[in-house]
């Protein structure tokens, strides 16, 4: 067998959870946990700009478009 690129580093296997070691609590975590912020409203869209719009047009416009061809 052929000797691992990294020499005798040990290898990380990440669906091996018995390589997880629990958390020491004399070393606490420095990880704060973060808030979500939104970056934009959740609102619907104005009843012009909701996607059957943008479907409907775009499918009016593909048939228009071929129907010159035919």
């Amino acid at each position: 067998m052929m000797g691992s690129m990294l020499g005798d580093l040990p290898s990380f296997d990440p669906h091996n959870f018995s390589q997880l070691r629990p958390s020491d609590p004399s070393n606490p975590s420095k990880v704060v946990p973060t808030t979500y912020r939104p970056t934009h409203s959740r609102t619907s869209p104005p009843p012009d700009q909701g996607i059957e719009q943008i479907f409907s047009f775009s499918f009016f416009s593909l048939r228009k478009q071929y129907s010159i061809l035919s």
